[in-house]
């Protein structure tokens, strides 16, 4: 009986997140099938990377450059799991029907996650226990979607020419592979105590997330509107976004620890720059998808 909870426990989430993904769709939505074939890829590309993880995992991790917490939550888990869903998305998922509109970029990279995630989980879950499985269900699981989401949008806009293709790869990437890399380095170092800035990272990606849907859904309305739209600026809001999030978080968890003197100097400094890069990138900027 425990078995089949833990079961549950580890495929429910990842399942329950596509399908209100696919509920929220309601302007157009994706055909059952096409989320299915993709939910479906997600796992494949979640077993190719367990495997990999397996067998070539301890050997990684004997490099001392790549066996540290920092090394392995931005470029052994964040670049790698990020870029291996961004290449599924970027040239297999496009080449779908049924993707036709800048909007379908978030609906089908979140699907697309949600099944690795769920693959993932099972070997989490399954030795870690109930707990860990709750912990995965509100942290880790919505953090797989969102990079999913967040990386489909930038598919999208290199499918429909709304920016360049070696563009939207860096940028991509790159917005990904951050917030998931601060999420893995949060969760890694202490778990408990680092819960606040993981959550900070979860909010940030879910606020910018749904700006990023509201912009597609507007352009897909009033198409060309959006194709005066600079990446850069896109990408700046991003990284400022973040920058900012994870300063404030890194702030709220210091003062929880009751640190003082020059401790503070980090976090102050992620906030400040995070909030000059939301100024810059919003200077004369009337909404996501008007960007001169």
């Amino acid at each position: 009986m425990q078995l089949i909870g833990l079961f549950l426990i580890a495929i429910g989430p990842g399942i329950l997140l596509a399908i209100y993904v696919w509920r929220r769709d309601i302007l157009r939505p994706e055909p059952w099938i096409a989320l299915h074939l993709t939910f479906w890829c997600g796992v494949v590309i979640g077993v190719v990377l367990v495997s990999f993880w397996s067998l070539a995992g301890p050997g990684l991790r004997a490099f001392p450059i790549l066996g540290g917490p920092v090394t392995q939550a931005f470029l052994l888990a964040g670049l790698l799991e990020e870029g291996a869903k961004y290449a599924a998305l970027r040239f297999l998922i496009v080449r779908l029907r049924d993707f036709d509109e800048l909007s379908d970029g978030p609906v089908y990279g979140a699907v697309l996650a949600a099944g690795f995630a769920t693959l993932e989980n099972l070997f989490f879950v399954l030795p870690g226990g109930l707990d860990l499985g709750f912990a995965r269900a509100a942290l880790s699981i919505p953090l797989h979607v969102g990079c999913g989401a967040l990386s489909g949008a930038w598919v999208a806009r290199a499918h429909f020419g709304l920016s360049g293709s070696s563009k939207a790869m860096v940028y991509g990437l790159l917005a990904a592979s951050l917030f998931h890399g601060v999420f893995n380095l949060a969760v890694s170092l202490d778990f408990p105590r680092f819960v606040p800035l993981a959550f900070m990272v979860l909010v940030a990606l879910a606020f910018l997330v749904l700006g990023l849907v509201h912009s597609a859904r507007r352009a897909d309305q009033v198409r060309g509107a959006a194709r005066e739209a600079r990446p850069g600026k896109i990408f700046i809001f991003e990284m400022g976004l973040a920058l900012s999030f994870i300063g404030i978080g890194a702030g709220l968890q210091f003062y929880q620890w009751n640190r003082t003197g020059t401790e503070w100097i980090l976090p102050m400094l992620l906030t400040v720059a995070g909030l000059l890069a939301l100024a810059a990138s919003t200077r004369k900027w009337s909404g996501f998808d008007r960007m001169r």
